[in-house]
C-alpha cells in the first residue's frame, strides 16, 4: 500500500475521480489497492498529495467522514 501510496508523486490525476467528487469542496480521486479504495486531493500551491480516506471497494461512499480541509492538521470530520 505505500509503493502505491507513494506512486502518487509522479502524475496523481492519472487516477480517477472518485464517487466522492463533488460531495466535498475539493476534488477526490482514488488510487485502488487490491480491494481497497485510497481516496486523495491534489493540492497544486503546496505540491502536495493529501490522503483524505481509505475505504473497502463494496462500501458505499461516506463524504461526512472525509475532511473538511485536508491540508489542516486537524483535518475536521466533515460533520457539522
Amino acid at each position: 500500500m505505500w509503493d502505491a501510496i507513494d506512486s502518487l508523486g509522479f502524475m496523481p490525476r492519472r487516477k480517477p475521480k472518485a464517487q466522492e467528487d463533488g460531495l466535498v469542496a475539493y476534488e477526490v480521486r482514488q488510487l485502488v489497492v487490491g480491494s481497497h479504495l485510497i481516496l486523495f486531493t491534489i493540492d497544486d500551491e503546496r505540491r502536495k498529495v493529501w490522503i483524505v480516506g481509505l475505504r473497502h471497494g463494496r462500501r458505499l461512499p461516506r463524504p461526512h467522514e472525509l475532511p473538511d480541509d485536508p491540508a489542516s492538521p486537524e483535518g475536521g470530520t466533515g460533520e457539522k
